[in-house]
């Protein structure tokens, strides 16, 4: 399965109205393109939980990552 696939399987797992995403622009990543956001808030609005994505260099990863975290986190 593909990184974006996972996304839209955890973005319908939680609803997509139920979860807000924002992304931020990583000043000290070099290597990207100086506009690509890396760095991901994830704010799941039911449970007013924040997960931050900042593990990995792009968006898509931190974005799974973060989605992954939050279910494992209200799942418990």
């Amino acid at each position: 399965m593909s990184l974006y696939e996972e996304f839209d399987k955890l973005e319908n797992y939680f609803g997509k109205s139920n979860i807000k995403i924002e992304y931020f622009f990583d000043p000290q990543l070099k290597a990207l393109h100086p506009k690509q956001y890396s760095k991901i808030k994830l704010t799941h609005k039911p449970s007013k939980k924040i997960i931050l994505g900042e593990s990995y260099t792009t968006q898509i990863e931190n974005a799974v990552d973060a989605l992954k975290k939050l279910k494992s986190l209200l799942t418990e």
